[in-house]
């Protein structure tokens, strides 16, 4: 999960920025877990 959370921040602060589609996707990938 701890890694799950890198990832995310990675990809938050990456290319996209903090776009509400880019939060969800990453909200997608946490309910999953």
């Amino acid at each position: 999960i701890k890694e799950m959370m890198d990832l995310g921040v990675k990809i938050v602060g990456g290319c996209c920025g903090t776009s509400p589609q880019t939060i969800n996707e990453i909200r997608k990938i946490i309910d999953k877990i």
